[in-house]
């Protein structure tokens, strides 16, 4: 991701409480203690939902269907 790595971009995006759900897809999930790092930089108030590679089509719309139940102003 160049200059910054992803636990650095969800530590910014939670102190600019950004409200919009956030998917991130890796894998590295696999590795013990990963996940749990990475919510740990992205707080308890960001909606961070997390996906692991390889990801296949139907995988991929699910999740995003998930965060889209996050959106703002959606009841």
């Amino acid at each position: 991701m160049g200059d910054i790595d992803g636990f650095k971009l969800l530590s910014l995006l939670a102190v600019a409480k950004m409200k919009f759900p956030i998917l991130v897809a890796s894998g590295s999930f696999a590795m013990p203690k990963f996940e749990s790092t990475a919510k740990k930089f992205a707080g308890p108030d960001l909606k961070v939902f997390y996906i692991t590679k390889p990801i296949t089509k139907e995988l991929f719309f699910c999740a995003l269907d998930r965060c889209a139940e996050f959106l703002p102003g959606k009841k």
